[in-house]
């Protein structure tokens, strides 16, 4: 309350339910609240003064619930595009091609089914490479299931990238198959370095990748 009163600002922009809340709080009905809902949801945009999502079924979804008396906004996010080099094409691909995946290695990133696809090419005798740039709860069963489909030379796991242009700028075709995804700014990312993508039909990559 005392930084709130010392800046005096004119609206207060949060990202998260319990600061939301807090900052709700803090100010009462003085200065106007707005908070980015990165799910499903709508439980903290509830008493907030207007909401900010990041595709299109969010807006829906969100409306639907707090009616539309509340002021709901789709604001796609963004990359800086500001000191990017456009790459030169045609690109020559890496022989074999490197398809690559990059983000938390969590359920919701949908990185079992990417296995899942590599599995069905290597059956097909259809040569690649594959990174999958990441840590996360569920590396061990990824790390089994690459064991169990005998695709230890095919597929590494590096880990976090710590350059991600090089991830971008090491493979061939990027890959999106995420379960739940809310925008995903890893494919701008992809899109930013000259690369093909296959993505997902969650709600996020779906707005973006339109036909």
């Amino acid at each position: 309350k005392k930084i709130i009163s010392k800046i005096k600002p004119d609206v207060i922009v949060v990202h998260e339910g319990r600061s939301a809340a807090l900052m709700k709080r803090a100010v009462g009905k003085y200065v106007p609240v707005i908070d980015v809902n990165h799910g499903r949801g709508a439980r903290q945009s509830r008493n907030m003064d207007a909401t900010i999502v990041t595709n299109s079924a969010q807006l829906k979804n969100t409306r639907n619930i707090l009616g539309n008396q509340h002021a709901v906004f789709n604001l796609p996010n963004s990359i800086d595009l500001s000191k990017n080099t456009p790459p030169e094409f045609p690109k020559v691909w890496h022989e074999p091609p490197v398809i690559g995946t990059i983000g938390r290695l969590v359920r919701d990133k949908g990185l079992d089914v990417f296995i899942d696809a590599l599995n069905i090419l290597n059956r097909r005798g259809i040569k690649f490479q594959a990174i999958m740039a990441g840590e996360g709860e569920e590396r061990a069963l990824l790390e089994r299931k690459i064991f169990e489909f005998r695709l230890g030379e095919f597929v590494t796991l590096p880990g976090w990238a710590s350059n991600p242009d090089e991830f971008y700028q090491a493979i061939d075709i990027f890959c999106f198959p995420s379960r739940k995804e809310e925008f995903g700014l890893v494919l701008l990312e992809a899109w930013k370095n000259g690369l093909p993508a296959v993505v997902s039909d969650a709600d996020g990559p779906a707005d973006i990748a339109t036909a």
